[in-house]
């Protein structure tokens, strides 16, 4: 039985080795692109038209949201669709900053769901908000391939495409976290282009429309979601620094400084943003933060599970807080955010072991989760991509399977997943909330599977083709 697989086995061999000794040569160079756009077309075309058929009939006839915040990026919409001002409401006829409705949250969603408002020139309903969702993922599910696909990681964005909807689609909702998952894909193409270009697996063109692209999606990212941003800034700064040390010329760490002030003004974006707004329209100042605040998160999340200070996560929680230290500051104003980080030290310089307690407890809950539901426990992914990450480097499977390139996408998947990790540990470690490390999960298994498709090809087209006689 053995000798007769084995058997038919070489005979399947030689038939295919031709064809991939011709894929590997780069003898169809010139139907990358095109193939890749069918492909894309296809797959993500199908995903899309599906879900936002599936999204608009789960929202159909709703006129509030159950996600209270909703309503006011409807409102601020349809503002915009009539006053063309943008991130306000327009009660009695002013302009009113949306802050002072929607507090502390982020602008991104009100921002596109405006831009929507006037582009049809039509007033939205709350199901627009999901539908949002779903564009804001498909779109993080085809820049990922994309940009793998640009790396040559061909088989790795084929994965990303085929599979991609079971992650990025697999939760439709009217508030903004299911499309979170599309944000932290937009965050992590900037730092993927970088060390991929820096290290010379992108061409030219595409290393100036990659940056380009890459800054962009930071940016929006950022909007979306002020965390995710920071964590696209933080490891585009991880990744400056591995390309830094593999380089010994001080001329050439020059010039990662103008990719330093690239990825520090996209992070920026919801500031920039913000200051158009005040300076193109007569809005009065508000004194209520216009982002995600971090220090409310970091004190709630002490509250997360049970713990020896009787907090809880509840908003409550932290007005309670900032009461206790100073009656006078207004409820999520600047002032609130700058005594919640007093008060969140205060906790930890109390107790630091049942900090730590509560931050390890989380950590193991999210670690055992998975991503889609159902399949591969999240701890095991990590522990796998550590493994493909620094054993293949370390012993040169990669260069041998013939992706180089594929260690930088591993390293940005991986630090990616453990900053959602962390966020879960010192904020909330929920699902919900760790929704977009499906995104990451996926491109690890993808460059996992790129890889063994590799290491068949090179087995293939390595041995000799059966010999002709005449």
């Amino acid at each position: 039985m053995y000798r007769i697989l084995a058997s038919r086995l070489e005979s399947l061999r030689q038939r295919i080795a031709p064809f991939c000794r011709d894929l590997m040569a780069g003898r169809f160079e010139g139907w990358r692109w095109p193939l890749f756009a069918v492909c894309a077309l296809f797959l993500a075309g199908s995903a899309l038209s599906y879900s936002l058929n599936v999204s608009n009939h789960l929202h159909a006839g709703a006129t509030s949201a159950d996600w209270g915040v909703t309503d006011h990026w409807i409102a601020s919409a349809e503002c915009a669709r009539k006053t063309g001002a943008w991130l306000v409401v327009c009660p009695g006829g002013r302009l009113v900053p949306l802050a002072n409705q929607a507090l502390a949250d982020d602008p991104g969603h009100a921002l596109l769901l405006e831009v929507w408002a006037m582009v049809a020139d039509r007033s939205l309903k709350v199901g627009d908000a999901a539908s949002l969702n779903v564009v804001l993922n498909v779109f993080g599910m085809l820049s990922i391939a994309t940009l793998l696909f640009a790396a040559r990681l061909h088989v790795a964005s084929l994965i990303v495409l085929v599979y991609g909807g079971g992650v990025y689609l697999d939760w439709t909702g009217v508030s903004p976290h299911p499309g979170l998952v599309g944000a932290a894909s937009f965050a992590a193409v900037l730092p993927c282009t970088l060390i991929l270009s820096e290290l010379g697996y992108l061409s030219r063109p595409t290393r100036i429309s990659g940056l380009f692209a890459g800054a962009i999606l930071l940016g929006l990212a950022a909007l979306l979601r002020e965390p995710i941003g920071m964590m696209g800034l933080i490891v585009s700064l991880a990744a400056i620094v591995w390309v830094a040390l593999s380089r010994r010329e001080l001329r050439r760490w020059l010039r990662l400084v103008p990719l330093l002030l690239l990825a520090v003004v996209s992070w920026q974006t919801p500031r920039w943003v913000l200051l158009a707004r005040d300076m193109v329209f007569s809005v009065p100042k508000t004194a209520q933060i216009e982002t995600h605040g971090i220090s409310h998160n970091l004190y709630l999340g002490l509250g997360a599970i049970e713990n020896k200070f009787g907090l809880s996560w509840t908003d409550a929680t932290g007005a309670k807080a900032v009461a206790d230290i100073d009656p006078t500051v207004a409820y999520v104003s600047r002032d609130y955010f700058r005594v919640l980080w007093r008060a969140y030290l205060q906790r930890v310089a109390e107790d630091p072991l049942e900090v730590l307690r509560i931050y390890a407890t989380k950590t193991g809950i999210i670690l055992g989760y998975s991503f889609p539901d159902k399949t591969t426990p999240l701890w095991l992914v990590v522990l796998g991509g550590a493994l493909l990450l620094v054993g293949g480097w370390r012993w040169g499977v990669w260069r041998r399977a013939g992706c180089p390139q594929a260690p930088a996408v591993l390293f940005v998947a991986l630090s990616f997943l453990a900053r959602f990790v962390l966020q879960g540990a010192v904020a909330h470690h929920s699902r919900p909330y760790a929704h977009p490390i499906g995104a990451f999960v996926l491109m690890i298994m993808a460059v996992g599977g790129e890889l063994l498709v590799r290491l068949v090809i090179n087995w293939v087209r390595a041995r000799p083709g059966p010999k002709r006689f005449a």
